[in-house]
């Protein structure tokens, strides 16, 4: 047998020539000569025929090394030893040859040739070699094995050596290395082969059981695929006269396991081996590795054939159809077994962990990418059983681009192939898991349950692997750097890999990758999958990760459409596709998986038995966590500026209907409605899981927080700490950027509403369209919700670090100062330009609540009637979310109220800048036609929801304003009664008109008429909040304690032609006037607080506190001592009998309401109020969406301020010419700009610390 392995031998180098000479002009169609001979070759040697009788012997050999063929002695299994050493390599070489070249013929050869070869392919898969191939490669991945451990070799008693030493022999390892890395990749390439041939199989059955391809054949069809099925997946024993016959441990496993073992077993390189051995052993286990996915997918495909071709035969009618369908169903079954295998499972997580370890992300602690190395050092790897995974996350680079595994002349930085080549490892791993846990396919052909041998990884682990695989894969695609405040440089192994030269977003555009992230849902709930349902408990402990893998699934599809505009289906080079998967890419399935995503994010949550308002702590923190890391505000935040910018283009198009006609729930030109991506994001908001700050900093970082605010100390460095412990770290302020576009829209939905809603004052307005006012009510709960999670996050962290009691303890009777040690507290967490977030966030969200409020209320005689263009019965109206405007207008007033409040405290000017008298007339005079019209006796549950909220807005406005130390005072002036010649009535007005103080140019009693108005509703829906207000009014009207005489910020409208509220008006050095003398009265120093001040004290402890709506009650227990006293209860009982006597008609409410509405404002906007900060454009009425989000934007600064930001020279023209030009010398005499700088220049120096 020597001598006849040794012709055989030459005649292969002869064979490798011939093999050498096609690889290198394969491409060259006039390559004809060198194809026939290479053909020849094999036919005239009969190489395959050579290979069958061999491969067996070889398997069996290997059996007996190892101790597992019976009978063996000791001097037979070195023998047995000494001929795998020595021939096995060869061997495994000409088999690894023979699919290469195969293929190669097949895709360039002439149509005889191609049939040649395919006969060839089908002699080269043939049962006799294919077990022959099985046997040898599961048989050698043991010996070598065996041979790498001498406690093993010892066994043979020396005779293991190749030389003299003996046992001393250094050889084996290095030997074990090469033979490992060989039978590893020639077993792959079999397997790859092998797969190839089954899909093309199982497409042809396909065709032919869809009858899209005439002529018989179907049942030759099934039984070709049968065969090849049998060859790969049937475990099976050598027939009768072949070596090995009768013996169990010669039974061999499937193909795809025995591949695995392979690949799975190769011996890692030792130090003292050749760098020769080292490098080719590191290439050919990326080989196999890319080879066994290759194989994989193909199954895959072929699966999904056959499936489709059992379908279409089943439903056909004919004596064969029954038995065709049970076999390609037993078929079906036996290909899932072998692919669900232990060992098959095992190197598939291998490959996924591998792809983590490329993405900088480390697996071993559950971190994310910032645990990744940067500037050069090195990644954390588990390896998950990869000797070539963990070599490169300590050489930091591919083993394509590492010198010492390709050679210097080879090495280059670009991985053109490694997108796609991490595309099919995640469609070949992951969605193949998902395939196999929800397939149904049975043993017997038939329907019911059967035992399953299927050993996938637990959905714990699943989740986690997908999770860190999106990141993986998010960082790969965009390391290049980038300034949407998405991490800066990304990439993995310390920053040096990427997908290069340019990122195609080959998964955004493959819907069966898409599925991945966004059918985890389904999982959580079990749908499809075998075994007992999961527990409540256990889908809540698997939430974090199954919320976060959709997260970066989002941010993977929402990143490549804002980047890639028209992009086209990724391609190989030459124009031809590098995979079967990248040809399945198509540009639409972006847009089709961006819908599945968002609506992913809210099932999981569903899946998961859990209500987002109601979380335990301990899993909300988690959630909260999981969302942070993968950036899930900066994704929504590129999809609603997609959404709006394909919205603006199709209104821009000339699109028919009303104002809100882009606000409707249908996709526009293919983008998610805005309206969509809001009813996503709202109930996140909602819930407090949309993080806008970074998580609780660790407990060093908050001792130190505390310590440093209870001293007064500067707590920068407690910022830094904390800034660093965070995923994300500087771009922690780029998660408000959801909040900054949703006000950029609030005040386009401004403008709409007051241009839809403004008619002559002696007519009522027409009902503004209602996909408008959903889409507004929408806008404005989110934006209520995005402030609430603000503060609540800020708060949570200072309760946590103990600031919040040590701030209490140290300034209990200090309001100024405790506002101060507040302030350097809170900058431990948060930096300047997130203050001016939420300021600007808070203007806009008060500017649209007003707008809204009062078109309802200009509405409310159309509504009440049943008549208006709207066509509503009542005056507010209920969102599809189920809440109503009215409603949402109260969590606009609730943020107003606490948003001057410990922890967030935005300065004074900010809440005047918001306009809180139009905003809470606006909202009495909704309240009071509401009362009036049919609001009131409607028995809809979420219009007295809504009508409750309103109603606590209200009052907590009024006081928390008079409770503030520097707004007390100016509260106290508009709800005093208005000067005798002012002619205050409530209904004294036109409909568009003002009251009182409001319309002569004065703000005195500006706001006592509405809350007048509002007191019958406030009274009847929630009497301890109506007992407030009665309260409040009596306060402001007594004699005792007049209001004060402050210099008077009120204007008379007009300046602002678009009706926003951007412009200045009026002085800054007036404003600060007024505020520093409001606060000289609240503190004591000039005179006594006044009445209202103190009773507004000693209220808000009892209803801004208060956490639910009952505890509310506390106040009717309030009382207040001295001749001017009363109680509250029985400020209320005499409040309800004068409401019985002055009751009138039910129809005059809706025109008393509308007089309500003040036509005046204050005179504070961007010059009293500035927001240099702030990266938004400084354009009102900019309604430009580009770039993932507002910071991404090329904004230029206003050369002469310098405090004012625009996306474009149009942009910057528009605001000059409708009043930056005025403002524009203030801000520049008033030193904003240079605050401005110091504020940057801080920042810098944080950032670069």
């Amino acid at each position: 047998m020597q001598m006849r392995y040794q012709r055989y031998l030459s005649s292969a180098s002869a064979l490798e020539e011939i093999w050498v000479e096609l690889d290198t002009q394969s491409r060259d169609p006039s390559n004809v000569p060198v194809m026939l001979a290479w053909i020849e070759a094999i036919e005239k040697l009969k190489v395959l025929e050579f290979l069958e009788e061999k491969m067996l012997s070889l398997g069996a050999y290997g059996l007996g090394v190892v101790g597992d063929y019976p009978g063996d002695t000791l001097q037979e299994r070195v023998g047995q030893l000494g001929f795998i050493k020595s021939n096995a390599s060869n061997l495994l070489i000409l088999l690894d040859s023979v699919p290469y070249a195969l293929n190669l013929v097949t895709q360039c050869g002439t149509p005889a040739q191609q049939q040649r070869a395919l006969a060839l392919m089908d002699a080269f898969l043939a049962r006799g070699l294919m077990l022959g191939v099985r046997s040898t490669v599961a048989a050698l991945s043991s010996v070598c094995d065996f041979m790498s451990d001498p406690a093993k070799l010892a066994i043979l008693n020396g005779g293991g050596g190749c030389c003299d030493e003996g046992e001393g022999c250094t050889c084996n390892a290095g030997i074990a290395t090469h033979l490992g890395s060989i039978n590893a990749l020639a077993g792959a390439k079999y397997y790859r082969t092998a797969a190839q041939r089954l899909a093309m199989q199982a497409a042809d059955l396909k065709e032919l059981a869809g009858g899209r391809r005439g002529g018989g054949g179907l049942a030759a069809a099934v039984k070709q695929v049968e065969d090849m099925v049998n060859t790969i997946a049937t475990p099976a024993a050598p027939g009768p006269g072949l070596p090995g016959e009768g013996v169990a441990a010669m039974i061999v496993v499937p193909l795809p396991m025995a591949v695995a073992l392979a690949v799975m077993r190769q011996p890692e390189p030792t130090r003292r081996e050749e760098r020769e051995i080292a490098s080719r052993a590191a290439f050919n286990a990326h080989m196999a590795a890319k080879d066994f996915v290759t194989a994989t997918m193909c199954v895959m495909a072929a699966l999904a054939d056959m499936r489709c071709a059992a379908e279409a035969v089943g439903r056909k009618e004919g004596t064969g159809t029954v038995a065709a369908t049970k076999k390609l169903k037993k078929l079906i079954w036996e290909l899932e077994e072998s692919l669900g295998s232990g060992v098959v499972v095992g190197l598939q997580k291998a490959l996924v962990q591998r792809l983590v370890v490329h993405g900088g992300v480390d697996v071993s602690n559950g971190g994310s990418g910032s645990s990744a190395g940067r500037g050069g050092s090195r990644v954390k790897s588990t390896g998950g059983g990869l000797w070539l995974t963990d070599m490169e996350a300590r050489r930091g680079m591919l083993t394509l681009c590492d010198p010492r595994v390709v050679g210097p002349l080879d090495v280059t930085d670009s991985a053109p192939w490694l997108e796609d080549d991490h595309c099919c490892l995640l469609y070949s791993t992951l969605y193949c898991w998902d395939v196999l846990s929800n397939s149904t396919a049975h043993p017997s052909g038939g329907a019911g349950s059967a035992v399953s041998y299927k050993q996938l990884p637990p959905l714990a682990v699943r989740l986690r692997l997908a999770s860190r695989a999106g990141e993986a894969v998010w960082r790969l695609c965009g390391a290049a750097a980038r300034g949407d405040g998405s991490g800066g440089r990304r990439g993995g192994l310390g920053g040096r890999l990427a997908y290069s030269p340019q990122t195609q977003w080959q998964l955004a555009m493959t819907q069966p990758l898409i599925s991945i992230f966004a059918t985890v849902d389904k999982a959580l709930e079990g749908k499809g999958a075998a075994g007992p349902a999961l527990t409540p408990a256990v889908r809540q402990a698997l939430l974090p990760d199954a919320i976060e893998a959709v997260g970066w699934g989002l941010a993977i599809v929402s990143e490549a459409l804002a980047t890639g505009g028209d992009a086209r289906a990724p391609m190989g080079p030459g124009g031809v596709h590098r995979s079967y998967l990248q040809a399945q890419a198509d540009p639409s399935c972006r847009w089709r998986g961006l819908a599945q995503l968002l609506g992913a994010l809210l099932s999981t949550l569903a899946a998961a038995d859990v209500d987002a308002t109601h979380m335990a702590a301990a899993l909300r923190s988690k959630v909260v966590t999981a969302l942070w890391r993968c950036g899930a505000a900066l994704s929504l935040d590129r999809v609603l500026r997609l959404s709006l910018g394909a919205a603006g283009a199709a209104a821009g198009a000339g699109g028919a209907g009303g104002a809100g006609a882009a606000y409707g729930l249908s996709p526009t030109g293919g983008a998610p409605s805005p309206r969509l991506v809001m009813l996503v994001t709202l109930p996140l908001m909602g819930g407090q899981l949309l993080p806008l700050l970074a998580p609780r900093a660790d407990a060093a970082t908050a001792a130190g927080a505390a310590a440093s605010a209870s001293s007064g100390s500067s707590s920068t460095g407690a910022k830094r700490s904390a800034d660093k412990s965070s995923v994300g770290g500087a771009s922690a302020t780029a998660r408000l950027g959801l909040l900054v576009t949703a006000s950029k829209h609030a005040a386009v939905l401004t403008r709409q509403l007051e241009r839809v809603s403004s008619s002559p004052a002696s007519s009522p307005a027409p009902a503004p369209d209602q996909d408008l006012m959903h889409m507004a009510t929408l806008t404005l709960l989110v934006l209520a919700g995005g402030l609430a999670a603000f503060r609540s996050d800020l708060q949570h962290q200072l309760v946590a670090a103990g600031t919040a009691a040590a701030l209490q303890a140290r300034y209990l009777t200090d309001a100024p100062g405790f506002r101060a040690a507040s302030a350097r507290a809170a900058a431990a967490y948060i930096t300047a330009e997130a203050i001016e977030a939420a300021s600007y966030t808070l203007r806009a969200a008060a500017a649209l609540a007003a707008a809204l409020a009062a078109a309802l209320v200009r509405a409310a005689p159309a509504a009440a009637g049943g008549g208006g263009s709207g066509g509503v019965a009542t005056v507010d109206v209920v969102s599809p979310l189920g809440k109503s405007a009215g409603e949402a207008v109260g969590d606009v007033l609730v943020e107003w109220a606490r948003c001057g409040m410990f922890p967030l405290q935005l300065p004074a000017a900010q809440l005047l800048a918001c306009q809180p008298p139009r905003l809470l007339a606006a909202a009495c005079a909704l309240l009071a036609a509401g009362q009036a019209g049919p609001d009131a006796r409607s028995n809809s549950l979420q219009l007295q929801q809504g009508r409750q909220q309103l109603a606590m807005g209200i009052v907590e406005v009024c006081v928390a304003g008079g409770n503030h130390i520097e707004l007390g005072p100016l509260m106290h002036i508009w709800l005093a009664p208005p000067p005798s010649n002012s002619g205050s009535s409530s209904s004294g007005s036109s409909s568009g008109g003002g009251n009182g103080g409001g319309s002569s140019g004065s703000s005195v009693g500006c706001l006592r008429a509405p809350l007048q108005g509002a007191l019958p509703a406030l009274c009847r829906l929630l009497p301890p909040y109506g007992a407030c207000a009665a309260a409040l009014l009596r306060e402001a009207a007594l004699a005792s304690s007049p209001a004060p005489s402050l210099p008077e910020l009120w204007v008379v409208p007009g300046a602002d032609a678009d009706g926003s509220d951007g412009g200045g008006g009026g002085v800054p050095s007036a404003l600060a006037a007024a505020l520093s003398a409001a606060a000289a009265l609240t503190s004591g120093h000039t005179a006594p607080p006044s009445d209202l001040y103190l009773t507004a004290n000693n209220l808000a402890a009892h209803v801004i506190t208060a956490s639910r709506l009952e505890d509310a009650a506390t106040v009717m227990e309030v009382e207040k001592p001295g001749p001017d006293g009363f109680t509250m209860r029985g400020l209320l009982k005499e409040t309800l009998q004068q409401q019985r006597q002055q009751q009138s008609a039910a129809g005059a409410g809706a025109v008393a309401a509308a007089g309500m509405l003040l036509r005046g404002r204050l005179a504070v906007g961007g010059v009293e109020a500035p927001l240099p900060l702030l990266r938004v454009c400084g354009n009102p009425a900019c309604e430009r969406f580009g770039s993932g989000s507002e910071a991404a934007l090329d904004l230029k600064l206003c050369g002469r301020c310098r405090c004012v930001r625009y996306c474009c020279s149009e942009c910057q023209t528009t605001h000059w010419k409708a009043g930056h030009k005025a403002d524009c010398v203030h801000l520049t005499k008033s030193g904003a700009a240079t605050a401005a700088a110091a504020a940057a220049a801080a920042a810098a120096e944080t950032a670069a610390s």
